[in-house]
C-alpha cells in the first residue's frame, strides 16, 4: 500500500498507478506519461506538478521545471526533429536523373506497399527474454499472436508502451520456451537520428526499420516525413551476391555510379512538378506526391521488385496505379550530404516538434 517513490539527482518521482518512461542523463531527468498520472518535483520546488498521459516533465539544477503535452508520440512520429527522417527538402537541392534504365522498364508496379509493421506489446502480454549468442541481451512484452512463426527467421522491430526505444531484431525464431532468438539485435531511441554512426549486423545500412514508414492515417491528414523504399538489387549492385553501393546517410560506402543507385540515395519530385494539376489538391493521391515534393525518399535496401514502398500495414485502393504514375517522375537529389542535407537551403517544411529536452 506505500508508493514507489524514485529519487534522481534531479527530483523525486512519485507512481500514482501507471506507465512511464523515465530518463536520467547527468545533467537532466525527463519524464514521459503514457498512461494514467505520475507527480514530479525538482529540488526547489515545494509542490509537485501531476504529470498526466501525453504530457512530459523536464528538471535539470540550472533551469525551472517545465512540462506540457508531448507534441507528437514518438511511437507514431519518431526521431529527432534533426533527423534526416524529419528533415524536408531544401531550396538549394539539386536534382538529376534517375541513372540507368527506367524504374519501371517491366510495366506497371504490383504490391508496391510493403508491410514493415512494428509490434507494440501492452503490460499485459507475456514477458519474453531475447537471447542474440547465446546470452540474453534484453526483454520484451510480446503476445502469442504477434509471435513470428518458429524457425523463419524473421526480422522484427518491437515497441513497448513506456520504453522510449525500439528493440530491433534480425534473423528472429521463436524458442520452445517462448522466448525469442535472433541473430542480431540494435536498441534505437525513438528520439534519436534514425541512423546509426556505422553499419551492425542488425542495421548493415544503419536505417532504422521504423525510418520513413507510411502510417495509418497518414493518407487523410499528411505525411510529414521522408519516406522508405526499396528498389531491386540489379539496381544497387548489379549482382545477387554483391554488397549495394551506399551514400550518406547509409554509410561511408563507395559513392553511386553515374549508372546505378545507392543505399541511401535520396530521390524526390522536382518543384517544377506540379502535382496539384496532376493529382488534385487533396486525397492520398496528393498527400502522397507532395512528401515526395517535400521530403523526398530513401533508397533503404534491396528487394525482390522494381521499386516498394513500406508501410506499416497501412494500405488504400489504388495504390499500385498512383505509385507507378509516381515512379517515373522521381529524380535524385545529388546535394544531399553531411554539410547539406536534403540538399541544403531553407526548408519546404517547419520542422517536426522537438521532443521535450532534445535541444539540451
Amino acid at each position: 500500500g506505500l508508493p514507489l517513490l524514485i529519487q534522481t539527482p534531479h527530483a523525486l518521482v512519485t507512481v500514482v498507478g501507471t506507465e512511464f518512461d523515465l530518463n536520467v542523463a547527468m545533467n537532466q531527468t525527463e519524464l514521459d506519461v503514457t498512461h494514467g498520472l505520475v507527480k514530479i518535483t525538482d529540488t526547489s520546488e515545494a509542490h509537485p506538478v501531476s504529470v498526466a498521459a501525453g504530457e512530459f516533465a523536464v528538471t535539470s539544477p540550472h533551469a525551472p521545471l517545465r512540462y506540457g503535452r508531448l507534441a507528437r508520440h514518438p511511437f507514431h512520429w519518431p526521431f529527432s526533429s534533426t533527423s534526416v527522417w524529419n528533415r524536408a527538402l531544401g531550396s538549394d537541392a539539386q536534382f538529376s536523373p534517375i541513372p540507368g534504365p527506367p524504374l519501371l522498364e517491366d510495366g506497371a508496379l504490383q504490391h508496391a506497399l510493403r508491410p514493415r509493421r512494428p509490434f507494440v506489446g501492452s503490460a499485459t502480454d507475456p514477458l519474453r527474454r531475447i537471447w542474440v549468442g547465446g546470452e540474453v541481451c534484453g526483454d520484451i512484452r510480446l503476445s502469442d499472436a504477434n509471435l513470428p512463426k518458429a524457425g523463419l527467421g524473421d526480422s522484427l522491430v518491437l515497441l513497448q508502451q513506456a520504453r522510449r526505444y525500439a528493440l530491433e531484431l534480425r534473423g528472429v525464431s521463436v524458442r520452445s520456451d517462448g522466448d525469442l532468438e535472433a541473430q542480431a539485435m540494435s536498441r534505437t531511441d525513438l528520439a534519436g537520428p534514425g541512423v546509426e554512426n556505422a553499419s551492425s549486423p542488425a542495421k548493415p545500412f544503419r536505417f532504422s526499420n521504423l525510418g520513413g514508414l507510411l502510417r495509418t492515417g497518414e493518407w487523410e491528414n499528411g505525411i510529414r516525413h521522408a519516406l522508405s523504399a526499396r528498389v531491386s538489387r540489379e539496381r544497387l549492385a548489379g549482382l545477387a551476391n554483391t554488397w549495394p553501393q551506399t551514400v550518406w546517410p547509409a554509410g561511408d560506402g563507395t559513392a553511386a555510379t553515374q549508372t546505378s543507385l545507392g543505399v541511401g540515395s535520396l530521390l524526390a519530385l522536382p518543384p517544377s512538378v506540379d502535382i496539384r494539376a496532376l493529382f488534385g489538391a487533396s486525397g492520398p493521391a496528393y498527400e502522397l506526391a507532395r512528401a515526395m515534393q517535400d521530403y523526398g525518399l530513401y533508397v533503404t535496401g534491396p528487394i525482390d521488385a522494381p521499386f516498394v514502398l513500406l508501410t506499416d500495414d497501412t494500405r488504400f485502393p489504388g495504390a499500385d496505379d498512383l505509385i507507378t504514375r509516381l515512379v517515373p517522375l522521381l529524380q535524385v537529389v545529388v546535394s544531399n550530404a553531411p554539410d547539406s542535407p536534403a540538399g541544403g537551403g531553407s526548408p519546404r517544411r517547419e520542422p517536426a516538434p522537438a521532443f521535450p529536452g532534445e535541444a539540451e
